[in-house]
């Protein structure tokens, strides 16, 4: 149909106002194709129509075909608005993501597969009441004007260790047609007009991702990039004077943020937490950019509030742009009903500065099996070799119950990037993880790393311990005592070893070594004696325990100058001369090669002069070089045996106490536990 410029013009004026009001009527007004741009979906409207990062529901159709894929069930949606001018905006829509869990046939799978998504839509807008007049005035009857936009969409996702990537195509069939009109030699009537096109959408989720890889994943997953070109094939009306009248290529990028509120709030403000659990804030923002328009700027935030429950959700909305410079509002609920299906009402109030404020309201129907955690989740069991590519679509959708047990699985099947699928959760879980990292650097005499990491360990049992219902059981506790004790936080530790319910041979240790690096020598000596009471009681593998608490008790004991009872202790360690300890010996303190027995026998020479026997004490630590020549203070001994030999020929018993304070401090530096 070819009609007279001036009617079409006239219309779009009207109608082209609802996205871009606040622009001139000759920028926009006039360019076919307004009515696409008003937008659709109540969700989109109030929070500003800023949504292309978001498009995970049935109005991903038209705002980003890339979304499609990500809707988390088949969802069927309708909208309508009564525009300005009595004109009536609707919109249905219909997605199914990832239609089929398992195709074997490699061309279906990759459009049907469980990684693809289809969607179609249709958007009418409809105008009646116009009269329809000749240039001289002359009444003709009145007539209506409707423009249908049909959508059909493909979307497709691919997974990697990088992120997830999503990529869509949108063809669409537009028609147009002037009902009631009668023909004049100005209008020549001869049925509907119909042009097409093609939207493009991608959207990014980054996980491990160059750059993005430098911040915790639980700040990173929330995070959604997009880009769409509206008209990257452009359609085009015809004239009545023979020229194309193409719709405005638009281009428009920008990202969402998913604000998971737990995550934001200090673990030691409980209630505040525990009253935001499963609450979250999604915020967008779009820019937009077309020939002859300035670039659009769009905000919009929806609340995410868990109600009764947690089954009904009510979303808040408010969103603003300006293109209007006005602002809009929503609300919307999800109510679930029947076992995999859920109603969600939405509402939208939208104010312009020049034509009449509009309200949308919009009902949608999610059915079927979930395509969410559960779907990928059940992948993963029936499809191993699929690798690690449900897990990442399982973690991209944090937090979510399975969250726990999906980082553990993830960290064993990909190493590299264990501790960051760790630090994910946070809490008690990444707590023992760097707990357990700890350990492994300080079993291979790296102590300098292993306080780096027992330093992060506790920033997340600290909060743990001083929650009113303390989630850290005996084991933990000891963990959490171990990191404090390996940074020298000896008080905080004997706070932590307290809370202890059933006291075990590690526990009397850690206690031991604890009120030791306090100076608290009498209880000290208490734990140690529990620790060699109780491994003779206990299984032999206890080896090593029993021999570094002998050790530790022989420090007390000299620390109490109580030389004689520190040398007998020490005198029954060094009478097992071929004990090595065990690889999993706890490091406190840290034996370099492994060997407790020329550390004893090295203390019991010092103990001996300190005594008063001076040439036995001398003559037990030249044995240290004999015996263990290849041991740490074997080597000491050997570089100062000279000075040994020659104070006793001088009897120069004052430059004699000066190196045995001296090699007394040595020994402690190198425990490095003991307190003067």
């Amino acid at each position: 149909m070819k009609i007279r410029q001036w009617y079409f013009n006239w219309i779009l004026v009207l109608l082209g106002g609802g996205l871009v009001v606040g622009l001139h009527a000759d920028e926009e007004g006039g360019q076919a194709g307004a009515f696409l741009r008003y937008g659709v979906g109540s969700r989109a409207l109030g929070m500003g129509r800023s949504f292309i990062a978001v498009s995970n529901d049935a109005s991903a159709v038209y705002w980003n075909p890339a979304g499609v894929v990500s809707v988390p069930q088949m969802e069927m949606a309708t909208m309508y608005s009564n525009l300005y001018f009595d004109s009536q905006f609707t919109y249905m829509g219909f997605v199914v993501p990832r239609p089929f869990s398992k195709v074997h046939n490699k061309t279906m799978r990759f459009f049907l597969g469980p990684h693809s998504g289809l969607g179609m839509g249709w958007i009418g807008l409809g105008m009646v009441g116009f009269e329809q007049r000749t240039p001289t005035g002359e009444f003709l009857g009145h007539f209506g004007f409707q423009e249908n936009a049909f959508l059909l969409s493909w979307a497709r996702e691919e997974v990697g260790r990088w992120g997830i990537f999503q990529w869509g195509l949108t063809g669409k069939l537009i028609s147009q047609n002037f009902s009631g009109m009668a023909s004049t030699p100005e209008i020549e009537k001869n049925g509907e007009d119909w042009t097409g096109g093609l939207d493009v959408g991608i959207l990014f989720q980054p996980i491990h991702a160059p750059i993005f890889k430098a911040f915790s994943l639980r700040y990173i997953l929330p995070l959604r990039l997009a880009l769409t070109i509206q008209n990257c094939l452009s359609p085009a009306w015809e004239a009545n004077n023979g020229t194309q009248k193409a719709f405005p290529r638009v281009l428009r990028w920008g990202m969402s943020y998913q604000w998971v509120l737990q995550d934001w709030i200090p673990a030691t403000w409980q209630k505040v937490r525990s009253i935001l659990k499963d609450s979250q804030i999604l915020t967008s923002v779009d820019w937009e950019y077309y020939h002859s328009a300035n670039t659009g700027i769009f905000f919009g935030m929806e609340g995410i509030f868990p109600l009764a429950g947690h089954r009904v959700y009510w979303f808040p909305r408010f969103g603003i742009n300006n293109r209007t410079d006005r602002f809009a509002l929503g609300t919307g609920i999800h109510v679930p009903f029947a076992h995999t299906s859920a109603l969600r009402v939405e509402y939208a109030y939208t104010v312009h500065p020049d034509l009449p404020n509009d309200a949308s309201f919009m009902v949608s129907f999610r059915t079927g099996a979930s395509r969410g955690v559960s779907f990928f989740k059940t992948l993963f069991d029936r499809q191993p070799e699929l690798g690690v590519e449900p897990l990442l679509n399982m973690i991209s959708q944090y937090p979510h119950e399975e969250i726990n047990g999906t980082v553990k699985i993830l960290a064993e099947l990909d190493p590299k990037n264990s501790e960051r699928y760790h630090h994910l959760l946070g809490g008690l879980d990444r707590a023992e993880w760097l707990y357990r990292n700890a350990i492994e650097w300080l079993y291979q005499n790296e102590p300098e790393k292993a306080k780096r990491k027992a330093s992060e360990a506790i920033r997340e049992y600290g909060p743990l311990f001083g929650q009113t219902e303390n989630p850290l059981g005996d084991l933990e506790l000891g963990h959490y005592a171990e990191m404090l004790l390996l940074l020298n936080e000896n008080k905080a530790a004997s706070q932590v070893l307290m809370e202890v319910e059933k006291p075990s041979i590690r526990f009397y240790y850690l206690s031991g070594m604890v009120y030791k690096g306090l100076g608290q020598w009498d209880l000290a000596i208490t734990h140690f004696d529990s620790v060699l009471s109780v491994s003779k009681r206990e299984a032999p593998m206890l080896q090593s325990m029993e021999c570094l608490a002998s050790l530790g008790l022989a420090e007390c004991w000299m620390k109490k100058n109580q030389y004689a009872s520190a040398i007998k202790i020490l005198n029954r360690l060094v009478e097992n001369r071929q004990a090595r300890l065990e690889s999993d010996y706890p490091r406190f303190p840290i034996f370099k090669d492994e060997r407790y027995v020329d550390d004893a026998q090295f203390l019991m020479g010092l103990c001996k002069i300190l005594n008063g026997k001076i040439e036995e004490g001398i003559s037990t630590l030249l044995e240290v070089d004999r015996f263990y020549p290849n041991l740490e203070y074997g080597q000491m001994v050997r570089g100062i045996s000279e000075q040994f030999i020659g104070y006793l020929k001088t009897n120069d018993i004052e430059s004699l106490n000066r190196l045995v304070q001296n090699l007394l401090e040595v020994y402690s530096k190198t425990h490095g536990l003991m307190v003067d």
